[in-house]
């Protein structure tokens, strides 16, 4: 069973109180893998760069997750590789419309590691 469904059992079980804090993180370094450089293309990818290529799946995560849609955010959006026409990092702060606050941090050059995705919830 994934993670998420397990925390929305528990959490409808009367396991967890409406969370406070929600920390996601999705890193998918694609610096070094030349197939993939599509993703940074906006003409075959869109215009969504690291957050709509790889953010969203956090995103929609800590709002399944928590039980809350996100109401505000503040973003740190930027491209680290020369060349690239879309952003390929991004730190992100959000304000949920139950009161929690979230932290999101996305990226496609994070040190090299298996693609990962987390979701903190307390």
């Amino acid at each position: 069973m994934p993670a998420s469904d397990v925390l929305r059992t528990v959490e409808a079980l009367g396991g967890l109180e409406v969370g406070h804090l929600v920390e996601g993180d999705r890193r998918f370094p694609i610096a070094l893998r030349i197939h993939e450089a599509w993703r940074t293309d906006p003409e075959q990818s869109g215009a969504g760069g690291s957050t709509g290529d790889i953010g969203t799946h956090a995103h929609n995560l800590a709002e399944f997750v928590s039980g809350q849609r996100v109401a505000e955010l503040a973003a740190d959006v930027h491209t680290f590789v020369a060349g690239r026409r879309l952003d390929d990092n991004a730190h992100v702060l959000f304000r949920f419309e139950g009161g929690a606050k979230g932290t999101l941090w996305c990226s496609q050059v994070a040190p090299p590691c298996q693609a990962s995705m987390a979701c903190g919830y307390t």
